[in-house]
């Protein structure tokens, strides 16, 4: 059976001020992240990449999805913006 902190988490907002909080608390215990999501804070949402590797970032805004893909080239994170996102 896994153990809670063993199955990755997401976490909505991750560059607001609650969810800077839970990525103070994954930092901590050290969580596996798999998915982050963030409005347009292009500068954090590549930080968080960068220490946390989630498999996908999701930005609401398109622009800055955009910008973000470009920033993260270089890592394996997939970043989706909301227009990848409407069906």
């Amino acid at each position: 059976m896994k153990r809670l902190h063993d199955a990755p988490v997401a976490v909505l907002g991750s560059t607001g001020s609650v969810g800077l909080q839970a990525m103070e608390v994954i930092r901590e215990l050290d969580l596996s992240v798999d998915l982050l999501s963030a409005h347009q804070s292009v500068e954090t949402a590549e930080q968080q990449i960068r220490e946390f590797s989630p498999r996908v970032f999701v930005m609401t805004s398109d622009d800055a999805a955009k910008d973000l893909r470009v920033r993260v080239v270089d890592t394996d994170t997939q970043v989706l913006g909301a227009a990848d996102l409407s069906a």
